[in-house]
């Protein structure tokens, strides 16, 4: 991860792409992107790509890091907690789950999801688990009806069963 680049994370798209065609011999994909996924995927151009589908998109990769940098303090703080409630030593360490360089931190910060611009590549839709998120500026927008607050996942239960058979009845619509 020390030497991963945004561009690295784009190819890997496309190569996943690439993959997927050669294996199943799909004419076509619907790309989905999962939260920054979707801001990658939004990035993403290939000729195979029919349709995008962002599912809780990060708009910005600005606010990808500072929600990043606001769960590593929450985690840090409730360790720090629990270390004064056992009364243990509190070992100050990273609580991110993955390193990211400060050049890849300036590239996503960089980066964000345009609903203009994708209106003018393929057509895209948005499964949002969040009501407020139809202020986001997207013209296809879909609620899935479920409230889904990344990234507490509900007392650590992470249920996206809603959430995929929504975007399966909107995929497989005619």
């Amino acid at each position: 991860m020390e030497e991963v680049t945004l561009e690295d994370w784009k190819e890997d798209i496309r190569a996943a792409i690439d993959e997927g065609i050669e294996l199943s011999g799909a004419g076509q994909v619907d790309l989905l992107g999962v939260r920054f996924g979707a801001t990658l995927a939004a990035q993403s151009r290939h000729s195979k790509i029919m349709r995008y589908i962002f599912w809780d998109p990060v708009m910005s990769g600005k606010g990808y890091l500072e929600l990043l940098n606001r769960s590593n303090q929450a985690i840090e703080l409730r360790h720090k907690n629990i270390a004064k409630e056992r009364n243990l030593t509190f070992e100050k360490i990273p609580y991110e789950n993955f390193f990211l360089s400060v050049a890849l931190r300036q590239d996503i910060s960089r980066i964000f999801i345009d609903p203009n611009e994708c209106e003018s590549s393929a057509p895209y839709f948005v499964i949002s688990t969040n009501k407020a998120d139809r202020a986001l500026g997207f013209a296809h927008y879909e609620f899935a009806g479920i409230d889904y607050d990344w990234p507490d996942y509900h007392n650590g239960v992470l249920s996206q069963k809603p959430v995929l058979e929504a975007i399966v009845r909107r995929v497989t619509e005619p």
